[in-house]
Parts: structure tokens; C-alpha cells; sequence
């Protein structure tokens, strides 16, 4: 019974204070501060949930909601990020009027999203989702200048695309496999849907239809390729904004997949759809990230990469990985975001150009960053996880390798403690990471997977995925692991762009000396190479 309360309060904590703030003659402040209560509240909830959920996994309020270990990390993550932003928040927008209403508005999103992550029943997650969605644009609308404006219609056109997809899902599963609880409607859909042929349309049936409908509203939800220009333009959108959409929101794909696994596991077509959305964006994004000189951008572009990746491990059955990437990049990059400030000071003082390797040899950085986890990384799979699929495993070792790599590779660039000492800590830093990284994604995949639907016949083999991994790792390590990345980042930019590299006009003192800190001629960059601090403080705030 106490876990039912709980689990009743979590998602209604932040509603409660949403509506809060709408009492007459409220202060900004006194609003600010109801609604971080409601977010603390519903941080504390999700954490009672999450720890007595595996004793009690019974169903609550009728089944509209449940409380599984899944539902209680999704429900978790959104609350602990809902805090930190709200208090973020309140700093930035000490005494205006606008911090009531994003108090308000993030306040309500983060119940939404929470009821999305503990739905129990199909109306539950199609009214839920719809919502967030909702609220989402409200947000985006925070400020009321063009491009604001601009984002809000962008993002409004990719949400409806995706929530009408998910509307007609639902219907068809509840109109066709009967129950209306969730579970209970996912288990008998596969069944039932593949009963029903599409007539003309080579074989197919209405398993496959709904299949794919729900992809496409994971792929709206979740800025996937080709439906993922609305996420770059949410730049507009204050920094508290953008960390908020990484409790549950952009992640949405991940959410929902994982909800609805057993109809995507059991339809080829749509498995294949997702798998190609998400390898299609993973490579764009990623390329994209490597060449943006605007902070918020490259985070953006990376949120949009980092999605793209995570529905391919739902794609070829890795629904614990997926889940551990859902939490782990949603905390990151919430972070990231929130921290934007300074790292957009710190670029401003920077050079643009980034100061060649401190580890000269070829050679050495070879074996630092690929030789050295390679090695650590057939130890530990065999001590770890000799037994996983060639597909999951596959997944496991790059990204444990690619993490590996990109740190050993960033402390080369800067060696601080000089060459020698700086390639012995190297040494003992890359297998560290790389067993530790390892341990962790193996033991929360064994942790969660009783909590977790089986993979489906339809997941994707080995080869399609090592394809993609391979692809994305060689275009992120490329840029990495360059002794003086400036001029790759250039070329790959001008590839990109289609547009022509010129050599960077030189200083000339009146002398005809090239003064101190000149950028070398050698170093060639796009025309009309865009501004490198695109985003302003005032969008930070």
C-alpha cells in the first residue's frame, strides 16, 4: 500500500505545484520556490519508487499507472533533472516576470513525463505523451522574439507528426488487441495485428502499420532523421529549457520503444526503419557536432547523434543499453547545458585554433589510444561477459573502446605532465576506463533484465551494426586523435557544407613582420566560416 502512494504522488507532485503558482497574488518568488518544492517532492517520490519498486511490482490507481524498475529510472531521472533546473532556474531569472511562468511550465512537464514513464494503460501514455509534447512548445515559447517564434512552428510541425503517428498506433492496437492496459495490449497486439492483412501492399499486415507508426513517433519525439531539424532550432529557447528536454523529453524514442518492444521486436519493417533513422542521424549528427564552433550547437548535435545511437541498441535488441544510455547521457548532457555559461566564456578566451598534440610521435599516441584499450578490452569481455550476443557485444566493446580512446586521446593533446609521465598515466588510465565503463553497462544490463522485454525475432544482426559503430568511432576518433585537429575539422566542414576552402588571411603589421600568434598559412578554413560564439549569454540565461 505505501508503495502505491508513492507511486500515486511522483508524477502529481510537480502538477500540484504548477497549479500553485496560478494562485492569485503569488509572488514570482513565492512561485519559483512552490514549484522546486514540487520538483524536490517528486525527486524524493521516484527515489522511494525506484527502491521498493522490485518488491512490489503490483499496479496502482486502477492501472493507470505501474511501477516497474524501468518506469521508476525514467520517472527518477525526470525528477532529479527537473530540480536542478528549477533551481538553476531561479537564479537566472531573479526578479522577472518570466521565471513564474517557466517555473510553472517546467514544473508541469516534469509530471507529464513522469506519468509517460509510469503509464500502465494506453490512454494513460497517448494522453501523456501528447502533453509533453505540448508543454514542450509552450517552453520553447518562453521568449517572444522571431526566432523563438521560428522554433516553436518547427518543432510544433515535427511534434504533430509523431503524436498524430502515436494516436493512430494506439487506436488500432486498442481497438484490435483488446486490452487496454499496457502491457496487456503489447503482449496480444503481435498476434492479433498480424492476422489482419493491408491488402496490395505486398504481404503486409496491420502488425507492420502500427509497427511503423510508432517509429515515426519516436523518431519525431526524438529529433531522428529526416524529422530532427526542430531540435537545433530549440537553441532559441533559454539554456534551463534545453537541459530540461534530457529529463524524458527528447528521449522520448527511448521511452516508448522500450514500452511498446514486443509489437517493434516482431515487425521487420519497422525494426529495419528504426535501425536506419537512428544509424542515419548517429553519422549526421555526429559529423555535424565535429564542426560546429557554437557551444549550445555542438551540444545540440550531439544530443541529436547520442539518440540516434540509442535507438539503434533498441533496434538490435539492447534494451538495457539503450536504458543505461537514456539515463546516463540525460544527466550528462543536462549538465553540459546547464554549464554552457562558462564554457562559452572559456571558448571566447581560447584560441580558435587548437594547440598541436603534446605527444609528438605517431606512434606513441597509437598505442596509447588504440592499442592500450584494444588490449584491455579482450581482458575484460572475458572476465565480464564472454556470453552475449555477437550484436550486443559488438555495441558493448566499441563504445567502451571509442570513450576509451577520445579521453586518452584529449589528455595527450594537453600531456600535463610532460611526455613521459603523461604516456605512463596513459597506460594505467585507458585500461581503467575502459573495465570500468565495461562493468558498469554489463552489470545494469543484468540488474534490469527481468525488468525488460525479451529482443524480438526481427532485431538487426551484427553486420549492419558494426558497419555503423565503425563509421561513427573512425569519424570521431579521426578528429580526436589528429595531432593538430583544426585543419580535419575544416575539411570536414567544407565536405559538409559544400563549400570551397580558402587560405586564412594573414595580419601584416606595417613592417611587413608577421606578428606573434599569427595563424600559420597552412591553416585553411571555410568560407564564410560562421561566427564561433553564435550564442549569446542572454540565450544562456
Amino acid at each position: 500500500m505505501t508503495t502505491e502512494l508513492i507511486a500515486s504522488i511522483a508524477p502529481g507532485a510537480p502538477l500540484l505545484a504548477a497549479m500553485a503558482t496560478t494562485v492569485p497574488g503569488s509572488s514570482s518568488a513565492t512561485s519559483t520556490r512552490l514549484a522546486s518544492a514540487g520538483a524536490a517532492l517528486a525527486a524524493g517520490a521516484s527515489l522511494l519508487l525506484l527502491l521498493t519498486a522490485p518488491a512490489a511490482p503490483a499496479a496502482v490507481l486502477g492501472g493507470m499507472l505501474t511501477h516497474d524498475r524501468v518506469g521508476a529510472m525514467i520517472a527518477l531521472l525526470a525528477a532529479t533533472i527537473a530540480l536542478l533546473v528549477l533551481l538553476f532556474a531561479g537564479r537566472a531569472f531573479a526578479g522577472e516576470a518570466a521565471g513564474v511562468r517557466f517555473a510553472r511550465l517546467a514544473a508541469a512537464l516534469t509530471g507529464a513525463t513522469i506519468t509517460l514513464a509510469l503509464a500502465g494503460n494506453i490512454v494513460v501514455l497517448a494522453l501523456a505523451w501528447v502533453g509533453v509534447g505540448l508543454l514542450l512548445t509552450m517552453l520553447l515559447g518562453q521568449r517572444r522574439d522571431p526566432s523563438a517564434r521560428a522554433a516553436v512552428r518547427t518543432t510544433r510541425r515535427a511534434l504533430w507528426v509523431g503524436d498524430g503517428a502515436l494516436l493512430i498506433a494506439l487506436g488500432l492496437v486498442l481497438v484490435t488487441a483488446g486490452p487496454i492496459t499496457l502491457k496487456g495490449a503489447t503482449a496480444a497486439a503481435p498476434a492479433e495485428l498480424s492476422a489482419i492483412g493491408l491488402p496490395g501492399l505486398g504481404g503486409s499486415t496491420l502488425l507492420d502499420l502500427v509497427a511503423v507508426l510508432l517509429v515515426v513517433a519516436a523518431m519525431s519525439r526524438s529529433a531522428l532523421v529526416p524529422l530532427h531539424r526542430w531540435l537545433p532550432s530549440t537553441l532559441a529557447a533559454p539554456t534551463p529549457v534545453s537541459a530540461l528536454l534530457h529529463a524524458g523529453v527528447v528521449n522520448g524514442a527511448g521511452v516508448l520503444l522500450l514500452a511498446t518492444a514486443p509489437i517493434l521486436g516482431a515487425a521487420p519493417l519497422a525494426t529495419g526503419l528504426a535501425f536506419a533513422s537512428g544509424a542515419a542521424t548517429a553519422l549526421l549528427a555526429t559529423a555535424v557536432m565535429l564542426v560546429r564552433v557554437d557551444v549550445k550547437g555542438g551540444l545540440a548535435w550531439s544530443t541529436a547523434g547520442q539518440m540516434g545511437f540509442m535507438v539503434v541498441q533498441i533496434a538490435i535488441g539492447a534494451f538495457g543499453a539503450a536504458l543505461f544510455h537514456l539515463i546516463g547521457h540525460g544527466l550528462y548532457k543536462a549538465a553540459a547545458f546547464l554549464g554552457a555559461g562558462d564554457a562559452i566564456t572559456a571558448h571566447a578566451r581560447a584560441r580558435h585554433r587548437p594547440s598541436p598534440s603534446a605527444v609528438p610521435s605517431r606512434t606513441a599516441r597509437a598505442v596509447a589510444v588504440v592499442v592500450l584499450p584494444t588490449a584491455a578490452l579482450a581482458v575484460a569481455w572475458q572476465a565480464l561477459a564472454p556470453g552475449f550476443p555477437p550484436a550486443k557485444a559488438l555495441l558493448f566493446l566499441t563504445v567502451a573502446w571509442l570513450m576509451t580512446a577520445s579521453i586518452v586521446a584529449g589528455w595527450l593533446r594537453v600531456a600535463p605532465l610532460g611526455v613521459a609521465r603523461s604516456m605512463a598515466a596513459a597506460a594505467v588510465i585507458a585500461p581503467g576506463l575502459t573495465v570500468g565503463y565495461l562493468g558498469a553497462i554489463v552489470g545494469f544490463e543484468r540488474v534490469v533484465a527481468a525488468a525488460l522485454p525479451a529482443a524480438g525475432t526481427a532485431a538487426i544482426g551484427v553486420w549492419p551494426v558494426a558497419l555503423v559503430i565503425g563509421s561513427t568511432a573512425v569519424l570521431s576518433l579521426a578528429v580526436a586523435v589528429s595531432p593538430d585537429g583544426s585543419l580535419l575539422r575544416v575539411r570536414l566542414h567544407a565536405w559538409l557544407t559544400g563549400r570551397s576552402i580558402r587560405p586564412l588571411p594573414q595580419p601584416v603589421h606595417e613592417d611587413g613582420v608577421e606578428p606573434v600568434g599569427a595563424v600559420p598559412p597552412a591553416v585553411a578554413v571555410p568560407a564564410h566560416t560562421p561566427a564561433p560564439h553564435a550564442c549569446s549569454v542572454e540565450m544562456v540565461r
